[in-house]
């Protein structure tokens, strides 16, 4: 068993860790899942600035602040939990890509069954896992230039794990291809 100045820890099913929703399993399904509330939160947050400064008739400025506060809040530990959804297919069915497509939906004020592809053309968005992307190969880039021996020695480890499929962040991202 494991102590700590003699004593056992707590066994738990899940944990946050910087603000990240962890499972024991290493599932991060429940770090989406969070992320995607804060994501729904940030949405209604916007709603209610537009409406207090009288804009919510504005769409271009309404799409100006999604970028600015919104988006920020579906990109919080992305590097972890989003590499299983580094495509649109495997994307879409996420909940913050949902929620993604419904305010745009909203906005725009069309059709529940509009093509996400044209609703995102029309409002010069790029679908949520380009950013995605974007942050993780950012996160790969920084670790294999890295200069610390210890987070090298972290990397090499998880670069073996990744030959079990899914076992390893890294391994997500060569298998999602």
């Amino acid at each position: 068993m494991f102590c700590y100045r003699g004593t056992q820890p707590e066994n738990v099913q899940e944990f946050k860790y910087l603000g990240t929703a962890l499972s024991h399993t290493g599932e991060m399904t429940i770090a989406s899942n969070q992320m995607a509330r804060n994501f729904a939160g940030a949405i209604a947050r916007l709603w209610r600035i537009c409406s207090e400064l009288g804009i919510k008739n504005r769409k271009h400025a309404m799409l100006w602040i999604f970028q600015v506060f919104a988006l920020s809040a579906s990109l919080y530990g992305c590097q972890e939990w989003a590499t299983k959804t580094l495509t649109f297919k495997s994307s879409a069915t996420t909940k913050a890509h949902i929620h993604h497509v419904s305010l745009l939906k909203m906005l725009l004020g069309v059709k529940r069954s509009t093509n996400t592809h044209c609703l995102l053309r029309e409002t010069g968005q790029l679908p949520l896992y380009f950013y995605w992307f974007r942050c993780v190969a950012r996160f790969w880039n920084s670790l294999m230039t890295n200069n610390n021996a210890l987070l090298s020695k972290i990397n090499e480890a998880d670069l073996r794990l990744a030959h079990r499929k899914g076992s390893s962040t890294v391994g997500q991202v060569k298998l999602d291809k």
